[in-house]
C-alpha cells in the first residue's frame, strides 16, 4: 500500500525536527525544534512501475539503503 494523497503527494515518513536542521518550513507552515511533521514527495506518474522507481530513487537520495528495507 502506497499513501498518496489526493494533491499526488506520497507519504514517506514521520520526521521531528532536529539540532541539525534547527526549523523546517515545510507545506506552508514552519516546524521548531522537537515538533513532528510529515515528509512528502510530490511525482506525477503514468504507472505504479514509474511511481515505485521515483519513491525508491528519492529513498536513495536521502541515504536510505537496500539493507535498512530489507
Amino acid at each position: 500500500m502506497i499513501p498518496i494523497t489526493r494533491d499526488r503527494r506520497v507519504w514517506l515518513d514521520e520526521k521531528v525536527v532536529d539540532d541539525d536542521s534547527y526549523c523546517m518550513f515545510m507545506n506552508g507552515r514552519s516546524y521548531e525544534l522537537g515538533e513532528e511533521y510529515d515528509d512528502f514527495l510530490c511525482v506525477t506518474v503514468d504507472s505504479f512501475a514509474e511511481l515505485a522507481d521515483a519513491i525508491l530513487r528519492e529513498l536513495y537520495v536521502r541515504g536510505f539503503s537496500r539493507q535498512i528495507i530489507d
